[in-house]
Parts: C-alpha cells; sequence; structure tokens
C-alpha cells in the first residue's frame, strides 16, 4: 500500500508544510485587524488621493471583504478631523454635495509614526514586513 493510499485510509491526511486556515478564519483574523488598525487604514487611502466617506467606504469593503457602514466611518473621520489628521471640505460630485477630506501633514506624521510602529510590532513577533 503506498503511504497516500495508507493515509487515506486511517483517516490521516498530512498537513501542507504551510498551514492554511479556513477561510472563515481568515476573514475573522483580517476583521479584527483591521478594525483595529482602521485610522491607519484610512489614513493610507487618503495619502494616495481625497475621498468621501463613501468612497471609503468602498475601498475597505473591495480590499478587506469587510462592509463598515456610515455608523462606523462617519465617527471616525469626524474624530480625526478633530484631531488635525484630516481636513474636509465640501465639493459638488455627481450633482450631490459631498464632505471630501485629505490627508494633513499632521496626518502624514501620524501615518509615518503608526506604520513604523506596526513594523517594529511585526519584527518583534517574527512577522516578515515588506
Amino acid at each position: 500500500m503506498k503511504e497516500k493510499e495508507m493515509h487515506k485510509s486511517f483517516g490521516f491526511h498530512p498537513q501542507p508544510e504551510v498551514w492554511e486556515p479556513p477561510t472563515k478564519e481568515v476573514k475573522k483574523v483580517q476583521g479584527k485587524l483591521m478594525r483595529g488598525l482602521l485610522d491607519l487604514i484610512i489614513l493610507q487611502f487618503l495619502s494616495s488621493q481625497p475621498m468621501h466617506s463613501y468612497k471609503i467606504i468602498m475601498q475597505i469593503r473591495k480590499t478587506f471583504g469587510v462592509y463598515l457602514g456610515p455608523s462606523i466611518i462617519y465617527p471616525l473621520m469626524n474624530k480625526m478631523e478633530k484631531e488635525g489628521y484630516v481636513k474636509s471640505e465640501w465639493n459638488l460630485e455627481g450633482g450631490r454635495y459631498r464632505k471630501v477630506y485629505k490627508l494633513t501633514s499632521e496626518g502624514r506624521n501620524f501615518l509615518t509614526f503608526t506604520e513604523d510602529l506596526v513594523k517594529h510590532l511585526c519584527r518583534k513577533i517574527g512577522v516578515s514586513y515588506p
């Protein structure tokens, strides 16, 4: 009996070299990390271009597969604006006024500091970070 057939006959399946958690677990962990670093993620999005809240919501959904509604994003954007990390202005877009957020220099400094801290934490726990 070949080794592969023997494993099947005993209900044993050898583990792959790299453990891959079930998709459900990946989404769960990814969601937790994403929510914990939500301000960093939003500042990172805004570092490439100004965005209105709905576009931020859709970018999070596209990037992470998680839907965070206005009840989460709007208060966070207001908080980050009060902290001076983002600045907003009303723009007419597609016949509608939208509050568009831009990253401030203080926000860029905070983003750089936070990214450096995350890299440091990843190195401390043995995770490589690009």
